[in-house]
């Protein structure tokens, strides 16, 4: 155990590093030289597809793309950590068998060429399927971490999680996530953002509606389906590979199908492994508008005669039906469509039903 004004200068260092994530590689080596170890890493990543990001330490850099590409997928203390919580404090024996381990494709290919062999783990975070560990590694040949070890990893457990913590929402901070949500679920049209991991961020309170219904979109927290349409495919192609494009779910029930955008985004990278790197955006035909109408009339400058006219007009219905739904004749129902096409600058009625679709359509 290092002295005490030792340990409470990294302690400081730690949370210098929630501020300033910079920081975290001199974390990774301060608590490495206090545990005997040699590599460390800093490991973010999705349990199910093995994608990540991380801060590696006293590791050849290229161990950085080799990890992410083939071995966190191999990587077996990941499947045998499930169990583990927030705050488990571990050693690579105590999930997995050190015989079996030693006899890993992680072990002989990964671990040895970068001269790491036993392992210390310290999860600080699960969120749903992600999680994050500071992993210490000994060299071949160092005795394994023991019980000193652990206990001052426990010492310094509660400090990295709420450093950690502190990180992350400033991370998301920057990406936008906290304010967008609040925009996102003002939209009537639903939205999923999803990681490039293909799991999902966020979904708006149209799209909860949508999948709560069942019929022809569901929403889980390992992502999207739909019968009959590979969904999470095009989502993975939008957030891996950049490749957007749209797609038509169709309901059991027989109501109008679910339009289905998928919009790969682009953005730098940013100190998180849950980032936005796609958008689903699901339009129902059959879903009923809400505050259309006023929408209309602040927009536009339309009366209130005029915005209920201009309402129909965007739900498809028929000058014919626009009367009889609303108890006026077609010589009123001409007038208003007159008005309301001056007041927009619009020469024809599928103009001006495309300019209103796109202009007060999408927003609630």
């Amino acid at each position: 155990m290092p002295p005490q004004t030792e340990l409470g200068d990294l302690v400081a260092t730690i949370y210098d590093a929630a501020l300033d994530r910079t920081h975290w590689s001199e974390v990774l080596e301060r608590i490495a030289d206090s545990v005997q170890a040699q590599g460390s890493a800093l490991i973010m990543q999705h349990r199910a597809s093995g994608r990540g990001e991380g801060v590696f330490s006293r590791v050849d850099p290229t161990s950085h793309v080799d990890y992410f590409q083939h071995f966190a997928a191999i990587n077996p203390l990941i499947p045998a950590s499930e169990h583990l919580r927030s705050g488990a404090v571990t050693t690579d024996r105590d999930v997995v068998p050190r015989e079996q381990f030693v006899r890993s494709e992680y072990y002989r290919d990964f671990l040895l060429p970068n001269d790491m062999s036993s392992m210390l783990s310290l999860t600080v975070l699960r969120e749903g399927e992600n999680h994050c560990a500071f992993n210490f590694c000994r060299r071949p040949g160092q005795d394994e971490h023991g019980q000193a070890q652990v206990a001052l990893a426990g010492r310094l457990m509660p400090h990295l999680q709420r450093a950690f913590a502190i990180s992350i929402r400033l991370a998301r901070a920057e990406a936008g996530l906290g304010a967008s949500a609040g925009v996102l679920d003002r939209l009537a049209c639903g939205v999923v953002v999803f990681d490039a991991a293909g799991a999902v961020m966020h979904a708006n309170a149209a799209a909860e509606r949508l999948a709560a219904a069942n019929d022809g979109f569901t929403l889980g927290q390992r992502g999207v389906a739909a019968p009959g349409v590979d969904l999470a495919a095009a989502v993975l192609r939008a957030a891996r590979h950049g490749e957007g494009g749209s797609l038509l779910l169709r309901r059991a029930s027989g109501r109008h199908g679910i339009s289905a955008l998928v919009v790969p985004l682009r953005h730098e990278p940013v100190w998180l492994w849950q980032r936005p790197a796609a958008l689903l955006i699901l339009g129902d035909p059959d879903a009923p508008a809400k505050g259309v109408e006023a929408r209309l009339g602040a927009l536009y400058k339309l009366t209130a005669a005029e915005a209920n006219v201009a309402a129909q007009l965007m739900t498809g219905a028929s000058p014919q039906e626009i009367g009889a739904h609303l108890g006026i004749g077609m010589p009123t129902v001409r007038q208003h469509v007159s008005r309301t096409l001056a007041k927009t600058g619009t020469t024809r009625q599928a103009e001006l039903v495309h300019l209103l679709l796109r202009t007060v359509g999408a927003l609630d």
